[in-house]
């Protein structure tokens, strides 16, 4: 036993490593990409690491790590890789110098922004514009009427050639991938709109009606694209010394808040990550998510989730038109409009110009034209960077009344409810919030205690007397905490909290006509402002479509306010004649889209519909499309394709089309299944009754039935 323990044992190998790095000579503010990779011959790799010196810059526990190092400032560097294996034995790899100069360039202005995301890779569609689907059309108009064209070339965007993998001028309906209208024209007229200076440099992986599965790590074939053309990217502002920020945009992220699955959304919380884990982003890069929709329920609570469980979506931009999936969908392709006509906006709750957040960098207050003040007065800020200012803050008190007079300076009026004696100002926009700039406040106010509400949002923005609106906001302890509203000085009729957070106000009696400021106060004495036109008599329904064209027997959707109220809704259709719509009600979890059942009958081609409320018609011109026949089309199979009993599992297809009642019945392996429809989805719940083994899942409606395969566990 002692010979065969003492000569027999096995000496444990060291293993192997070696550090490889996107560029050794750079200028300062360059980022580097350094890629690590061990191997071990008789174990398993237990921990890898990347070191400045002696300064540990990250670490894995897998056998390859990409480390992106940001930033880097002028000096002489040498950086080292470590493996250690599973037995605690361990090599550091052969060193790499690293020189980093002063020189080239490092302006602040450099932008590399990834486009990825399931639509905006797609042709034009500027239908929500009024244009009609042809490019070539709004593209004249355009050329026309708007100056400089976007459709110009770019002489400071750059895109990167997925042939080629190299620079090439940005010209939109020749390089962008999309022929026409998307994000990519957007973002390059507003970055030479916004900029006198620096180059844009962009990357386009995204490919219209793909599963998001197609990003899946480590081998779906869009990522892979997407580390391929990103590495590229790096590596050659890398290799030419190029300094620049970092934005991810997302164009179609799908959630929906009612999902307990959370599938979209996980999803695409792991391809963030990926991208970390592969060195494409830096961890603490801003993401934007534009045209992110649920089919369509609660999307304002979705995106709010979304952001707030995710520390990477430092700015988050929900833009186009509010409404079914497609209006929603196809407005963030006409995005490089904002700020030059008014796009409706599902968060602001209006159509105004919204500010175009993917530039703004955090703001900053250089100096105030006097150090102290009481409440009331005003204050001159100076600084940079003061775009879409979204609050300014003395202490924890957010000033009511100040105005943007240019990105470089702000007059601010000291709020009453600022406490006394030393207040920082601070200055929030979407690129963040500015470091603390000391002032004083003079006076013996003790000032307000608990959380301060703030407002982004009114729904409907204007409203008579007796009508409830919502003011989005939060946070929710501050709403919980409001014991008065007032609109222009007048007591609220009522208001209780809303269940997307922010409040439901109805306007009272005698309440002044025109724009008038809410003012919501808490226990704690804090308040939250914001705006509403107070109209007079009862409000007539508004709906925010530029066309309402719903198929026989499905529902039109309004989306809009003034619904509730609504008691018939009429269609004169193309024969001249009126047929009344039927189970009028809101959408589940909605307060503003109102649903009414086209009936079957109803002649194809355009009409109009009417719908009144206690302030009385209001008539919107519409176009009744055929109901289409055939059986279900599938867009995928089911996923999860198996399953228990009891579980659930999701099958894509053209359900939009169909309205719940031509749904007749799901069956699994000839089991009658319990379904729910979405937007474009069905979710089954697999029954009881569902035999074990593979099956077909079998949607029918009065066309007949399509099936998909699944393997009941």
């Amino acid at each position: 036993m002692n010979a065969l323990s003492g000569n027999s044992s096995t000496t444990n190998q060291s293993p192997n490593v070696s550090l490889t790095s996107s560029a050794t000579n750079v200028t300062a503010g360059s980022n580097i990409t350094l890629t690590a990779s061990a191997s071990d011959t008789d174990g398993t790799i237990s921990l890898l690491e990347i070191y400045n010196g002696s300064t540990l810059l990250g670490s894995a526990t897998t056998g390859t790590y990409n480390y992106l190092w940001q930033n880097v400032q002028t000096g002489n560097y040498t950086v080292t890789a470590k493996a250690t294996d599973n037995l605690g034995a361990s090599r550091t790899s052969a060193p790499i110098a690293i020189n980093v100069t002063a020189g080239g360039n490092s302006g602040g202005n450099n932008y590399l922004i990834n486009i990825g995301g399931q639509s905006n890779a797609e042709g034009a569609n500027a239908t929500s514009l009024g244009y009609g689907d042809n490019v070539g059309v709004f593209k004249t108009y355009a050329d026309a009427n708007i100056s400089p064209s976007p459709f110009r070339t770019y002489s400071r965007v750059k895109i990167l050639n997925e042939t080629t993998l190299e620079w090439e001028a940005f010209q939109p309906t020749v390089n962008d991938r999309a022929n026409g209208v998307n994000a990519a024209i957007g973002i390059a007229d507003e970055f030479e709109r916004r900029y006198s200076t620096g180059t844009l440099y962009l990357t386009v992986v995204a490919q219209g009606a793909q599963n998001i599965v197609e990003w899946d790590y480590p081998s779906g074939r869009l990522y892979t694209r997407t580390k391929t053309v990103v590495g590229r990217a790096r590596t050659l502002l890398a290799q030419a010394g190029i300094s620049y920020t970092t934005i991810n945009y997302w164009d179609q992220g799908e959630a929906n808040v009612n999902d307990t699955t959370q599938y979209y959304l996980d999803k695409l919380t792991a391809v963030f990550n990926n991208y970390v884990t592969d060195g494409l982003r830096a961890a603490n890069d801003r993401v934007i998510l534009a045209g992110f929709h649920g089919y369509l329920q609660n999307v304002e609570q979705a995106q709010n989730q979304y952001v707030t469980a995710n520390s990477f979506a430092k700015a988050f931009a929900l833009t186009g038109l509010a409404g079914n999936a497609d209006n929603l969908h196809f407005s963030a392709r006409v995005q490089y409009l904002i700020g030059r006509v008014k796009v409706w906006s599902e968060i602001i709750g209006s159509a105004i110009a919204l500010p175009f957040p993917y530039f703004s960098q955090v703001p900053s207050i250089a100096s105030t034209n006097v150090s102290s003040g009481a409440a009331g007065s005003t204050v001159v800020l100076t600084g940079t960077n003061f775009y879409s200012v979204s609050s300014v803050l003395f202490g924890t008190a957010p000033a009511i009344a100040y105005t943007v007079n240019s990105p470089t300076q702000i007059t601010v009026t000291i709020p009453a409810n600022a406490g006394s004696g030393s207040q920082p100002i601070t200055v929030t926009t979407p690129g963040g919030r500015s470091a603390a700039r000391a002032f004083s406040v003079s006076g013996t106010s003790t000032g307000p205690t608990g959380p301060i509400p703030i407002f982004n949002s009114a729904l409907p923005s204007s409203a008579a007397a007796g009508q409830s609106v919502r003011f989005g906001g939060g946070p929710g302890d501050a709403m919980a905490a409001v014991t008065s509203v007032k609109i222009g000085g007048v007591e609220a009729q009522s208001f209780s909290l809303h269940q997307e957070g922010g409040l439901n106000v109805v306007v009272a009696n005698g309440t002044p006509v025109g724009l008038q400021q809410m003012v919501a106060t808490t226990a704690g004495n804090q308040t939250g402002t914001y705006q509403l036109t107070v109209i007079e008599g009862g409000a007539k329904p508004v709906t925010n479509y530029n066309g309402l064209n719903p198929e026989q027997y499905s529902d039109f959707v309004f989306n809009g306010y003034n619904y509730d109220t609504v008691t018939s809704v009429v269609i004169t259709a193309s024969d001249g004649l009126k047929y009344t719509c039927t189970n009028l009600r809101f959408e589940a979890g909605s307060d503003t889209k109102f649903l009414a059942f086209v009936p079957r009958n109803t002649p194809t081609g355009a009409g109009t519909v009417t719908v009144t409320n206690s302030g009385g018609p209001a008539t919107f011109d519409c176009t009744i499309k055929a109901a289409p026949a055939g059986a279900p089309q599938l867009f995928s199979g089911a996923q999860p394709n198996s399953g228990a009993r009891g579980t659930t599992t999701r099958i894509s297809g053209y359900f939009t089309r169909y309205n719940q009642l031509a749904l007749e019945t799901v069956k699994v392996g000839g089991a009658v299944a319990q379904w729910t429809l979405g937007g474009n989805y069905v979710e089954i719940t697999i029954p009881q009754a569902a035999p074990s083994g593979a099956v077909k899942i079998g949607l029918t409606n009065p066309d007949g039935t399509s099936e998909t395969d699944f393997t009941v566990v």
